[in-house]
């Protein structure tokens, strides 16, 4: 009976108890093949976590319910299943909403009475075992991004004050929020704009200000699916037309590339200098180049040669800098 979990035990208390059997710590030990430590800790765990109504009556040494209605969760939740729960309240570092957060927090509190071992399972050791940084990431003002986040479900139209990319010009719009993404540490909204009659992006550290619109904007039902719009718009490999694009980095610089995955259908090959070359597909040079300006001299663009132009150039401009 030693590999029956938490939950047999307390599952097995619970029906004793409720049949008027008067069970206590020496009935779970005997019949679990536990320690009396450890068939104490059920109980109080019940008793605790659980808010199970129960009293030790010492006449009949035993345990009953104060009030009879009571019953154990319907609900129980697996070891890696609340791992998971946790990793992801770790994860959520980069959500810029403290109310978020919190919610967060409230739900994983709720679901830990649910699991099982919970007494044997130290949830917020586990939290301080995992830390997320980034090197770089955008500021959101928290007010805004839990405007977007409300008017995701259902769909509400808001009305931006929205600061233009490299340019100090501000433009009104108003927007149907469907999307929201996390790209490479900045928040955007995918949404379909009024004024272009289209699907557009808005980076939320771009948004000025921002209300609940009073007039509906309708959204048409021809628009790309968001997954189209993001493969088309975002990452190193964006667009319908790629070209092979063939990498080759020093032996260091090698050693961590090999790990990474740039695309799923990059192709590896090794020279006999312990140099990597890589090939990827990619439509769209402007984030392919900024990898490669990234690891300056440990990386050679081999073609196409309109990309090493585009590489070559970009060093010229910054050499001229420091001249």
């Amino acid at each position: 009976m030693s590999k029956k979990t938490a939950f047999d035990r307390y599952l097995w208390f619970h029906k004793q108890v409720k049949r008027g059997k008067y069970s206590n710590a020496g009935d779970i030990a005997d019949r679990f093949d536990v320690s009396q430590k450890t068939a104490q800790r059920d109980i109080q765990f019940v008793i605790e976590r659980l808010d199970a109504p129960l009293h030790y009556d010492s006449s009949r040494h035993g345990y009953y319910y104060t009030d009879d209605s009571f019953e154990l969760p319907s609900m129980w939740l697996h070891r890696d299943e609340v791992i998971a729960f946790a990793l992801a309240k770790r994860l959520a570092a980069t959500i810029p909403s403290q109310q978020i957060k919190a919610a967060l927090q409230d739900f994983l509190e709720k679901i830990s009475m649910h699991f099982p071992s919970a007494g044997e399972f130290d949830l917020d050791n586990l939290e301080k075992k995992v830390t997320l940084k980034s090197i770089e990431y955008f500021g959101v003002d928290e007010a805004i991004f839990n405007k977007v986040l409300h008017a995701l479900i259902p769909p509400r139209t808001l009305e931006i004050v929205y600061c233009l990319p490299f340019r100090s010009e501000r433009t009104d719009r108003r927007i149907v929020p469907l999307h929201l993404l996390n790209y490479m540490g900045e928040w955007h909204i995918i949404a379909y704009c009024g004024k272009m009659h289209k699907l557009r992006h808005f980076m939320l550290s771009r948004v000025r200000q921002i209300r609940f619109s009073e007039r509906r904007l309708p959204v048409p039902g021809n628009l790309p699916t968001i997954k189209e719009y993001i493969d088309k718009h975002f990452g190193v490999f964006t667009g319908k037309s790629p070209v092979a694009v063939s990498l080759r980095f020093s032996p260091q610089a090698s050693r961590q590339v090999k790990e990474q995955v740039w695309h799923p259908d990059q192709k590896l090959k090794w020279d006999r200098d312990e140099r990597l070359t890589l090939t990827i597909p990619v439509s769209d040079f402007r984030e392919v180049k900024r990898e490669v300006l990234k690891y300056g001299e440990e990386v050679e663009v081999l073609k196409p040669a309109a990309l090493r132009r585009e590489v070559m150039r970009e060093i010229e401009r910054m050499g001229g800098l420091y001249r």
